[in-house]
């Protein structure tokens, strides 16, 4: 696990010297074992390593061929390097998965990527050609961020790093801010830096003679596509979650897992048990406000198991003090994230290099009451032939979810048509624009048409938790959720895995027909698949989610803290001031229709907005 940067087009090597130093240093916490560069006119490369495989210096990036021709900087680890490695018909010369990516791209080019089973970023530079293969791993787990300006093409694993660069103006994108206030992030191919783009997941971009061209490589759709699994179903998942899991293991570094009891950390564990040759560590977050504390679940796995487990006890007063690092590690503002900060660093600190995350569960087994709620609409569609004013006021015909989002069902029957392209949005915006702007908003139907654009038609013949799965997992979970787990565990150079999210394991939960998910209870189809590895204290348990206790934090022990950040942002015109302060007060004063994230998205943003001086025209 890595941090990469780098300049094509710099024709100075003095400059580019320089620039390409300062890029790397801002990436140092993603890779505090080594750094290097590699200059020559027109092309600045720089790396900062975090040693997981063949911790020689054999591995010091960027990585070049004998032959001086090609140059591979990389972020991410290859699962199947050593399969792919006994493939190729290549003289190699270290034990590293850096030069096994690198052979396999010198003989077969951007069609070699369906080949590998991994995370990645990288960009391979062809000095012959003069041409620049950067790609990003299929799920989007590893960011990869590049910017045009002048003819020259400059990338790195950080926002920050580009704007270190000196080349790139700090302008923010009022197209982006739109998207981060309506789902507290940005959507690729957007920053919320105007000339400052990203690679989504599956994609491929090439540069050359000053152009940048992207494509798929790899679409989640179409791999859904392929003939339903019905047959000895539970078989076939368990031996892709064994070997999701057993892929992930590989390191010369300690790895352990984050165990928070619930089904999914719980069944990590389980199967590391049983395909690890030594004892797992754990680690568990553990509150002393009992309402979110997990403890008696995660104590219950680890006894079972008998892990070495750790209890990380975090008091608001210790938080607050930490609160201020935590921010700064954010490259971007994230309305989440914070949690995984805390449990990246008191894993480092306990000598952990590697950890193994449940993250993905929900997404691929129907955990979220969202896929439910998506297949009981579907039974109302018929509502969209009739006019939009006579099913506006329709609501009380779909009684699934009115009482809990009266305002989002309310949203969900204005749509113009009924498809996952239009539905899915309302369930993931965190507010409206007007909650927090002044004036007439044209932008927010706009960001909502963009939010699946990517997505293709062949999408609606799928079944229908399987449209859910990979509308969640190209927004939500790539843009949130692998979001905050790479800024955070990279600012404690953590590197975590995830499981869930092996593209051969997501390829195969999609071609399951939906009966066969869920049957009884909530991820069930996972607990079948496994059984007896997850107890059932583990599974009947109610559903907590790891998050710390705001809701009581941001009106206490946070509250002037809280409440400095959204004065800040009244200064910008582009806010409603008596709305922003609306919304703090009710807060507050308990309005159970503010959620604590709403209050907490402003908070980042602000806090984000004054150390990067940047301001909103």
């Amino acid at each position: 696990m890595c941090g990469i940067a780098g300049v094509i087009g710099i024709k100075n090597i003095e400059k580019g010297n320089a620039v390409i130093e300062k890029m790397t240093t801002s990436l140092a916490h993603r890779g505090p074992d080594a750094a290097d560069y590699y200059v020559e006119t027109g092309v600045a490369f720089g790396h900062r390593r975090l040693s997981i495989i063949d911790l020689s210096s054999d591995g010091t990036q960027p990585f070049r061929d004998v032959t001086g021709r090609y140059t591979l900087v990389f972020n991410g680890e290859i699962y199947n390097y050593q399969e792919l490695k006994s493939q190729i018909d290549y003289d190699f010369k270290t034990s590293t998965d850096t030069e096994v990516l690198m052979a396999l791209l010198i003989k077969k080019g951007i069609a070699g990527l369906n080949e590998l089973n991994g995370m990645f970023a990288f960009a391979f530079w062809d000095e012959q050609t003069k041409e620049l293969i950067c790609a990003r791993d299929r799920m989007g787990i590893k960011p990869f961020f590049y910017s045009i300006n002048d003819n020259q093409f400059l990338f790195s694993s950080e926002v920050r790093s580009i704007l270190q660069s000196g080349i790139v103006e700090k302008k923010l994108s009022k197209r982006s801010l739109e998207e981060f206030l309506l789902y507290q992030t940005t959507l690729p191919p957007r920053t919320l830096i105007e000339d400052i783009l990203q690679l989504s997941g599956g994609e491929v971009g090439v540069w050359k003679n000053n152009e940048f061209s992207v494509s798929n490589f790899w679409k989640m759709e179409n791999t859904a596509k392929k003939e339903r699994i019905t047959q000895n179903h539970k078989a076939v998942v368990k031996d892709a979650v064994f070997s999701a899991v057993e892929k992930r293991l590989i390191s010369d570094v300690p790895l352990g897992a984050f165990l928070s009891g619930g089904i999914d950390s719980s069944a990590i564990v389980a199967v590391m048990d049983q395909v690890s040759t030594g004892k797992v560590n754990t680690f568990s977050v553990v509150f002393e406000e009992k309402e979110f504390d997990e403890s008696p679940y995660s104590d219950l796995i680890s006894k079972k198991y008998k892990t070495d487990h750790h209890k990380i006890l975090l008091k608001s007063d210790v938080f607050k003090d930490e609160l201020i690092e935590a921010l700064d590690a954010m490259d971007q503002p994230s309305g989440d994230g914070i949690n995984s900060y805390v449990i990246c660093k008191e894993t480092k600190k306990a000598g952990l290099t590697v950890a193994l995350s449940g993250l993905g569960g929900d997404e691929i087994f129907t955990g979220y009451s969202y896929f439910h709620d998506w297949k009981k609409l579907n039974k109302y569609k018929s509502l969209w032939s009739i006019p939009q004013i006579l099913r506006k006021n329709s609501a009380k015909l779909l009684p699934l979810i009115a009482k809990r989002r009266g305002a989002r069902l309310k949203q969900i029957l204005s749509l113009p048509e009924f498809s996952i392209r239009e539905v899915y949005p309302p369930f993931r915006q965190v507010a409206m624009l007007d909650d927090y702007t002044s004036g007439t908003n044209n932008g927010e139907r706009q960001v909502t048409k963009s939010l699946l654009k990517n997505i293709g038609d062949n999408i609606n013949d799928l079944p229908l938790f399987s449209q859910f799965s990979i509308v969640e997992l190209k927004t939500y979970t790539q843009n949130v959720l692998l979001k905050d787990t790479d800024q955070m565990s990279m600012a404690s150079s953590l590197e975590v895995r995830v499981p869930f999210l092996d593209h051969e394991l997501v390829e195969t939960l999609l071609r399951i027909p939906d009966h066969l998910k869920h049957k009884t209870y909530p991820k069930d189809l996972l607990v079948e698949c496994l059984d007896p590895l997850v107890p059932g204290e583990i599974v009947h348990r109610p559903k907590m989610g790891f998050t710390l206790p705001w809701k009581f934090w941001l009106k206490n022990e946070l509250r002037s803290f809280c409440e400095e950040r959204i004065n800040y942002l009244k200064q910008f015109s582009y806010f409603d001031a008596q709305k922003l302060e609306s919304m703090w007060e009710k807060f507050c004063a308990g309005d159970e229709t503010i959620p604590w994230v709403r209050v907490w998205q402003m908070v980042v943003l602000s806090y984000w907005l004054k150390k990067q001086e940047i301001e909103i025209s």
